[in-house]
């Protein structure tokens, strides 16, 4: 049940999932405190942590009553948000990471010019962190978010958008949040709204960095082979195309053709795609794990197939 408050319910609600985050929670909400719009409320979903996260909550809670938590157990990182939109009061919210932090004081103010009175439910714009060339990531549209997430640090959400979608996916431990993307984004009701503007610094340690071969496999994998139908196999030509598909198979972990038919009763898979999983399936696991391997193994298989097929 969602605590009941005097104050006016504010345009936005910033919800930060933490667990022993002391090293960098202090950074992530200094960002948030220096924002000239003053349209907010922040709930920090604390997983119980053990070092000095507490501490640093109740210290910014009494310096600012817009800042409160709750800390008890939860079941992950998508489990603490989907607590914390059950809480929120904002029209529109926001995730931000406890090692993540707003780009600088004027995000919110001018993302706040663009949310009010706008008729968009799906508001987003670029991250910038460690390991990106330069700004990440651009427009999105429906193929696009078959091969890359739109980072939800940089995305605002009309709250009621969880409502209409359903909350994310506790299945996906490190995807959910891509799984309702894809929701959102197949979705024609929805309307997104893209804006060139950097919103947060990702932080180095993202939970997203992990692969989830469960959302590989049951969410992705499938939309994949619906986008391979559409535009025919001939949109492998490209090799970094190519390279996708072939990195997305051995993430998800799918090492034979029949494993597909477990995965979608309404897709079959390509000739391409068959060739791929066939080509997987006879290299060792541990072997293909490895970076500079798989990229060799993907190089064959591609020119193998370009040799002797009409791709």
């Amino acid at each position: 049940m969602k605590p009941t408050f005097n104050m006016k319910a504010p345009l936005l609600t910033i919800i930060i999932p933490t667990l022993n985050s002391g090293k960098t929670l202090r950074a992530a909400l200094d960002s948030l405190l220096v924002q000239e719009l003053q349209e907010w409320e922040a709930w920090v979903i604390d997983s119980v942590s053990k070092d000095d996260t507490l501490v640093i909550l109740e210290e910014y809670a009494r310096r600012e009553s817009k800042v409160r938590y709750i800390s008890e157990q939860d079941k992950g990182i998508y489990d603490a948000m989907n607590k914390g939109i059950q809480v929120a009061r904002g029209e529109w919210l926001y995730f931000l990471g406890s090692d993540d932090k707003f780009v600088d004081e004027r995000v919110l103010s001018d993302v706040a010019e663009e949310l009010r009175g706008d008729r968009s439910d799906f508001v987003y714009g670029n991250i910038i962190g460690e390991g990106f060339n330069g700004p990440y990531a651009g427009l999105f549209d429906n193929d696009k978010l078959l091969t890359m997430n739109v980072s939800h640090q940089a995305v605002f959400y009309r709250s009621d958008l969880f409502r209409r979608l359903g909350p994310y996916d506790l299945r996906y431990k490190a995807y959910a949040d891509w799984d309702f993307n894809l929701r959102c984004f197949r979705d024609a009701a929805i309307r997104k709204k893209y804006l060139d503007r950097i919103i947060a610094e990702y932080g180095p340690g993202g939970f997203s960095s992990v692969h989830d071969a469960l959302f590989l496999r049951e969410v992705l994998f499938p939309a994949n082979l619906r986008m391979l139908e559409e535009k025919g196999v001939a949109y492998l030509r490209p090799i970094r195309r190519y390279d996708t598909c072939w990195r997305l198979i051995r993430n998800a972990q799918i090492r034979k053709t029949q494993e597909v038919d477990l995965l979608t009763t309404d897709q079959k898979v390509s000739a391409c795609m068959a060739k791929m999983i066939a080509w997987q399936g006879r290299i060792p696991q541990g072997m293909l794990s490895v970076g500079a391997f798989s990229k060799f193994f993907m190089l064959i298989s591609y020119l193998n197939y370009r040799l002797t097929s009409s791709i």
